[in-house]
């Protein structure tokens, strides 16, 4: 059996629904913790685990304008200018067994100290793997970690 992000049992079977896939965080809760749950499980395989997870990353309504619905990014990650509305979409590729995060706007997202540049058209953006602990950095905002529970090899 492969790498199992704690979505299967390995033989093909379904196990329990963590209470979460993932994490992000910051350190000294500069933002909101925000976790990944079966919430945002876009798809499943035959078996009920989990094929496609996603959640958008953006920049959070100015004060006063929570509903607006131009703001419709899962986690809001701050209110600078350089964070797009919707700037990143962090996703679980099955067929990889990894979590990934690309730029879906024109600004880059930087991982681990790499940029992965975004593109003019927002929809070609190269994908950055994501890893235990690895450290997202969005338009110079605060640093956003991806954490995985212990049980999870990523």
């Amino acid at each position: 059996a492969g790498t199992t992000v704690g979505m299967s049992s390995g033989q093909g079977g379904k196990i329990a629904e963590p209470f979460a896939y993932a994490k992000l965080a910051t350190r000294g809760d500069a933002l909101p913790p925000f976790y990944i749950t079966s919430e945002y499980v876009m798809e499943r395989d035959h078996s009920g685990n989990p094929r496609r997870i996603e959640v958008t990353l953006g920049r959070s309504p100015p004060q006063g304008q929570e509903g607006a619905g131009a703001f419709r990014a899962n986690f809001h990650i701050g209110q600078k200018m350089k964070i797009s509305k919707m700037h990143a979409s962090l996703y679980w590729n099955s067929d990889d067994e990894k979590f990934y995060i690309k730029s879906i706007c024109k600004n880059a997202v930087k991982v681990d100290g790499v940029i992965y540049p975004g593109s003019p058209d927002g929809n070609s953006g190269k994908p950055a793997p994501l890893q235990r602990q690895s450290k997202i950095e969005i338009a110079d905002g605060v640093p956003i970690y991806f954490l995985l529970p212990l049980s999870m090899n990523c």
